[in-house]
């Protein structure tokens, strides 16, 4: 490692590589890279997060795998008409594929498309939807660190796509239900078992929430703390049903929409404050005025 030049700046070997790949950022990406793989080959399912062009006619995937979380990979002339990985690295494509480790990042040898997920792409809604899916598990993830969670979220996720590949105009319930467990597998999920200003256990009755403070307000804390707002029960309800619950419980109850409406509309703005940054596909929703129902 210490004699591997950055593709980026070319930098030839020296005492000091390891001070430019701190200042660097693109040099610590290549260094994080340089020995993600298990071994030089290494073939697993993967989820295509993402997918950008990269020179003449290759591209940089980024992948969510079950055994090693999200990683990029480069596909070597993938945008040629006739390379046999076009239209098999998309994004949200569920895949088999083969990693080669390299000096730079892994290369992409054989491609097998496992589920297209079609459904996620015939409509406006079905293709924000997925894309904002895919969005959240890239910034509630890292790359390169495996995790004992990386295998659920990795089937999370799946399950999600392929929820609103069967139904492209339901995504609201899947996607809180990936919001809130995204959350909790990075280590950010809200309190909803106790008030976070005075520590009161919850009851069944209208309570709060603080964004700031990360949870659910008890009557008394919400008329003292400022910033927060009310929760209406059955919102409060459906939020902790969700964040207990499997898909399958979940799938099998009827939720409202109103109520689940302004659920996401919490979660949003939560996520929005521990990223410190609205999502992209969130800001495309609010401009285009087509967000999800």
């Amino acid at each position: 490692m210490g004699h591997a030049i950055c593709p980026f700046h070319l930098t030839p070997p020296t005492c000091h590589w390891k001070i430019r790949i701190a200042q660097r950022p693109c040099c610590r990406l290549f260094a994080q890279s340089f020995s993600m793989l298990p071994s030089r080959l290494h073939t697993c399912e993967s989820l295509i997060l993402r997918s950008r062009d990269h020179r003449e006619a290759d591209r940089i995937l980024t992948l969510l795998t079950p055994d090693l979380g999200r990683l990029d990979v480069l596909a070597r002339g993938a945008r040629k008409p006739a390379s046999r990985k076009s239209g098999k690295v998309e994004p949200f494509m569920l895949v088999r594929i083969q990693l080669q480790q390299s000096k730079f990042l892994p290369f992409v040898g054989e491609v097998q498309l496992l589920n297209p997920f079609q459904g996620c792409r015939e409509s406006l809604q079905a293709i924000v939807a997925s894309s904002y899916a895919c969005e959240l598990v890239y910034n509630l993830t890292v790359e390169g660190e495996e995790s004992d969670l990386a295998e659920e979220v990795f089937g999370s996720l799946i399950t999600v796509l392929t929820e609103i590949d069967a139904e492209p105009d339901r995504p609201d319930l899947p996607l809180c239900w990936l919001e809130l467990h995204m959350l909790s597998a990075a280590g950010f999920e809200p309190a909803l078992e106790f008030c976070v200003g005075c520590g009161a256990e919850a009851r069944p009755e209208p309570w709060g929430f603080s964004v700031a403070e990360g949870g659910i307000l008890c009557p008394d804390c919400l008329g003292a703390m400022p910033g927060g707002r009310p929760l209406p029960l059955e919102v409060f309800k459906i939020l902790r049903f969700l964040q207990r619950s499997t898909w399958e419980q979940v799938r099998a109850r009827r939720v409202a929409q109103p109520a689940l409406s302004e659920a996401r509309s919490i979660m949003r703005e939560y996520l929005n404050h521990t990223l410190e940054r609205p999502l992209r596909t969130a800001q495309f929703e609010r401009r285009s005025g087509r967000g999800l129902k």
